[in-house]
């Protein structure tokens, strides 16, 4: 299971040097790269021994960490008893970072890939107060390597690769495209859960960065594809259903951090054991460091429901992930295996359910999808075989890739009818290349002198052909020659556009963008020491009384924390007014402020 959050990695690049140096003392490299640092802190026995080590007052606050999701808000966290004590007894554990997400947002932050572990290290099951107390034992088997929505996500993809979905002005796609996605679904039976499930594949695919929008391709606004979808499809069963249950954590912003709370619980209870969603509510409220928005819950539920990962209870007031869903959190997962595909006489090609995805997506090059089913069905055709030209395969070469991926090899029958749609195929092409015409044939013989190998061939005694793309060096050529000629191609065509890289998947889940700038979450010891309250509640004793206060904020647009003696004037429920070292007017918002305490004596 792989929570919503910020990997550790993005975390340490925005971690000032000195910072990283904190969390490692005796690296011995100059510069620590962020990388090395993440490898280290990210070690299981190095983790456990943090934990362990760790006072009660610190685990308890890392415990209503967890229940909010694994990250809340500055001022938020200053009502929890010992919090200041708690989060310097973490500063130099690498659990807990503090985070600026926005210019003024600060965050306290558990590093995505801390959730698990944590939470199976400080959280026991069985003390959680969720459960309806009845059971339901089931058997739990392994999670599938391809379902119905890998199915439906290998359908829009390949419809991004090879046909034309078109965008709406409103960037949606068309209905009329989507709708014949839809009567080709796995679902397509049942046409309501297949329309739902499709829009949950291209949300799927959009948040996972393997389609974009493209406003401007040559054929008008459409979906296509990135080039993270390989990558993508290497990934084991294990990782992609990671991917899916983040997503499923994360779907409904308005939500909050309940979904992925209730996925975490959900997930470490007994498999047998049912959620009270009432009881879960109430806890949840009790217990998080956040605001938990009300009635959004049970549609997030809804949407699990529609990718069977959630099961109903009989009154719909209680649940539990489904088996699959349950498998998909927990394992065991389905291993995939390479060599099971099956050609067949009749052109068709069989794909057993445990076959890698990326072979299917391999195949696809060469073959058409036909029936997406459990045992998906692909069929060598001369539309195939014109698919596999198009993508620049020789005949030998889409025989040797089916022969890679069915073992049991090509009957000959099929082989012979690809070898007669290639030569039919190819024995005309139509080339895409740049002409260079001349208004007279010795113009043009100079022309050829001056462009020497850039000339593909000669076309007429005034044209010639010179390869695509190549204006720039034709110009600069014939300029220096002594030949005047524009720059401008006349009623060019564009190449197809490449697929874009994505980047870096170092942005986890998308739903929440790196952070401008991290750093270890100390407290101020004066503070630590003398603060018995949240922050608010201090300065709005101070103005009271009219008295200084000691704050610990950071800056806007800043990332390390200053500690000032402040004068406060006003204070809201949002911002923070007053008077600084030099009469200097400092306006805050709460979400700034850190800690505060009255000025003690040894401050």
């Amino acid at each position: 299971m792989m929570p919503v959050g910020l990997p550790l990695a993005v975390i340490l690049t925005r971690l000032p040097e000195p910072h990283r140096r904190r969390l490692w003392p005796e690296a011995p490299a100059r510069r620590l790269p962020a990388r090395r640092l993440a490898e280290r802190l990210q070690d299981p026995d190095g983790l456990a021994r943090r934990v362990a080590a760790l006072p009660e007052t610190a685990r308890e606050f890392l415990r209503r960490l967890l229940f909010s999701g694994g990250q809340a808000a500055a001022d938020r966290v200053q009502a929890v008893p010992d919090a200041y004590t708690a989060l310097n007894a973490l500063a130099e554990t690498g659990l807990v970072f503090l985070v600026r997400a926005d210019y003024y947002r600060m965050l306290y932050l558990v590093p995505q890939e801390f959730l698990e572990p944590l939470w199976r290290a400080l959280v026991d099951p069985g003390r959680l107060p969720v459960t309806t107390g009845s059971e339901s034992p089931r058997p739990i088997p392994p999670a599938p390597a391809f379902t119905p929505f890998w199915a439906d996500l290998l359908l829009l993809l390949g419809a991004a690769r090879w046909e034309h979905l078109p965008l709406t002005q409103q960037a949606t796609v068309y209905k009329r495209a989507l709708n014949r996605l839809i009567a080709r679904s796995a679902l397509a039976r049942d046409r309501q859960r297949a329309a739902v499930q499709m829009e949950l594949v291209l949300r799927f695919a959009l948040e996972n960065r393997l389609v974009f929008k493209d406003p401007g391709g040559p054929d008008g606004p459409a979906l296509r594809l990135t080039g993270a979808v390989p990558a993508f499809l290497a990934l084991p069963p294990a990782a992609r259903w990671a991917r899916l249950l983040d997503f499923a954590a994360g779907g409904d912003p308005l939500a909050g951090p309940m979904p992925q709370v209730t996925l975490m619980v959900a997930a470490s209870l007994p498999p047998q054991a049912w959620i009270d969603l009432g009881r879960l509510d109430k806890w949840l409220r009790s217990m998080a460091l956040q605001y938990l928005p009300p009635g959004h819950l049970p549609e997030v539920l809804e949407e699990w429901a529609a990718l069977d990962l959630w099961e109903w209870g009989p009154d719909r007031r209680s649940g539990r992930l489904s088996a699959l869903g349950y498998a998909a959190a927990n394992g065991p997962y389905e291993v995939e295996e390479s060599g099971r595909i099956l050609c067949q006489t009749t052109g068709e090609v069989l794909v057993p359910p445990v076959t890698p995805a990326l072979e299917r997506w391999q195949l696809e090059e060469v073959a058409r999808l036909e029936r997406p089913d459990r045992v998906s069905v692909y069929r060598l055709d001369q539309a195939a075989a014109e698919r596999a030209i198009d993508n620049g395969y020789s005949l030998e070469q889409v025989l040797d890739l089916l022969r890679h991926l069915a073992p049991a090899g090509v009957p000959q029958n099929v082989a012979e009818n690809l070898r007669d749609w290639f030569a039919a195929l190819t024995r005309h092409r139509l080339v895409e290349a740049m002409l260079v015409h001349s208004g007279s044939a010795e113009d043009s013989r100079r022309m050829e002198q001056a462009l020497g190998d850039l000339v593909v061939r000669r076309l007429t005694p005034t044209d010639l052909i010179v390869p695509f793309g190549s204006q720039q060096e034709v110009v600069e050529r014939a300029r220096r020659a002594g030949i005047a000629v524009r720059s401008r191609v006349e009623q060019p065509s564009e190449p197809p556009p490449p697929m874009p890289d994505p980047g870096p998947e170092e942005e986890g889940s998308g739903r929440m963008r790196p952070a401008v700038s991290a750093v270890l979450p100390y407290v101020d010891p004066r503070l630590a020491r003398h603060a018995a309250a949240p922050a608010a509640e201090v300065i709005a004793a101070a103005i009271r009384r009219r008295r200084p206060v000691l704050v610990q904020y950071v800056p806007p647009g800043s990332g390390e924390p200053v500690t000032e003696e402040l004068h406060p004037l006003t204070i809201t429920n949002d911002w923070l007014q007053a008077y600084g070292p030099g009469q200097r007017m400092v306006s805050l918002l709460m979400t700034q402020v850190i800690a505060a305490a009255e000025p003690g004596p040894a401050s």
